[in-house]
């Protein structure tokens, strides 16, 4: 009996020191290095359509005394909307500028952020430190809140991961019908690539670009789907969900039915560029 009770004080103290030292700190969340590269995707109220916020790490340097980190970042971004003047298209708004951007008390646990929060039977936080699948294995930390939960409450999620800062952002508000999301789907870190960086240019909204919607079928659309245009050579096919993340592309595309099995049921965008300029459609994949 009493060894089984010195091995259960042993185990509660290796997993209490271990606790103490696996919360990462301020530091070693936002550790980015030169030529770092990460993109966002994020919808607001309901705002599905493609858009990608995607830096670039392009200058590191600490104050004197070491305790503040200051990063120079390049953005190149854009947003996108639906023109249903006829026939119809996607417009993108690009925008590319550089700023500064700094942390400080570097050496401070990720989690001092929120000591301050209430937790009573109306107000409910907690923390969660697991390996991220959704950032490639990216050891992070998760931070829940739910305000005012007793009646209307407000719901806040925030991931983040070592190296990668703010990986993910998640609100709702339901009794306002309000939500906003943001996700990192894509980053570069030396060698190390994680997810699908989007590759959508300004030439998309370059005058006559979009020639023409052309249309789907069969939509909704099950396992494969086809399109109402000839192909000839150097066409690229690019599939988009609601959340402007590109889940499927194809390449050198002559015309060959789709298949779309790998895709969950939803909404999606098709952007069909070849020497004729770009084409538009939609597909919903419903298989009930």
């Amino acid at each position: 009996m009493k060894k089984a009770i010195h091995l259960l004080i042993l185990f509660i103290g290796l997993y209490l020191s271990a606790n103490a030292q696996i919360m990462p700190t301020i530091g070693e969340i936002f550790d980015y290095e030169i030529n770092d590269e990460y993109q966002y995707w994020e919808y607001e109220d309901e705002n599905y359509f493609p858009n990608a916020t995607r830096i670039k790490i392009i200058d590191k340097f600490f104050s004197d005394e070491n305790d503040t980190v200051f990063y120079g970042r390049h953005f190149n971004n854009y947003t996108s909307y639906w023109d249903f003047t006829f026939p119809g298209h996607l417009v993108y708004d690009f925008n590319s500028y550089t700023d500064t951007i700094f942390f400080t008390n570097l050496n401070t646990l990720i989690n001092a952020r929120y000591a301050n929060e209430i937790n009573d039977s109306c107000n409910v936080s907690f923390d969660t430190l697991y390996y991220a699948s959704d950032f490639c294995g990216v050891y992070s930390y998760e931070h829940y809140r739910c305000h005012e939960c007793c009646f209307e409450g407000q719901s806040t999620t925030t991931v983040y991961g070592i190296g990668i800062g703010l990986a993910y952002y998640h609100y709702q508000y339901p009794s306002e019908w309000a939500e906003t999301e943001r996700k990192l789907f894509y980053y570069k870190k030396g060698l190390t690539e994680c997810g699908h960086p989007d590759l959508i240019t300004v030439s998309v909204n370059e005058p006559g670009i979009v020639n023409k919607i052309i249309r789907v079928y069969p939509n909704p659309a099950d396992n494969v789907i086809h399109f109402n245009i000839e192909f000839s050579l150097r066409n690229r096919v690019a599939i988009y969900n609601t959340l402007g993340i590109m889940v499927l592309s194809l390449n050198e595309y002559l015309g060959d039915p789709v298949n779309i099995s790998s895709l969950e049921n939803g909404f999606y965008f098709v952007i069909i560029e070849n020497d004729q300029g770009t084409h538009i459609c939609k597909f919903v994949i419903d298989r009930n």
